[in-house]
């Protein structure tokens, strides 16, 4: 019996799956002149030049980021240093120096990618 009601509940839910399933094709299939559009203003967005100045600007966003990063991650683990050791500012000053060195040589060779 247990059987019988695990097959009918596998049944229902294989067809519940499958008309689910044509139904989003029906509602996501487009017309044929808004398919032709689509693929014209793809192609067009995403010539060459504008492909290579995407790139360029993700990469100028990551080194901003990398500088930004390391110094605050730099400075946080000064300040905890300050914190167990109880030297007031030296820690935190060491962590923005020690930061900004890491960060500037991880923009660099970031920023050097770009300009290849």
């Amino acid at each position: 019996m247990i059987k019988s009601l695990l097959d009918s509940n596998e049944q229902s839910n294989d067809e519940k799956i499958s008309s689910t399933a044509s139904s989003s094709e029906e509602r996501t299939s487009l017309p044929g002149f808004v398919k032709k559009s689509v693929e014209e203003v793809s192609k067009k967005a995403f010539d060459e030049e504008t492909t290579k100045s995407l790139r360029e600007s993700g990469l100028a966003w990551s080194a901003a980021i990398a500088l930004f990063a390391s110094v605050v991650f730099m400075m946080a683990i000064g300040w905890i240093i300050d914190t167990l050791l109880e030297t007031a500012p030296l820690g935190i000053v060491v962590g923005i120096i020690f930061g900004a060195l890491i960060g500037f040589y991880q923009f660099f060779r970031i920023t050097s990618q770009i300009f290849k």
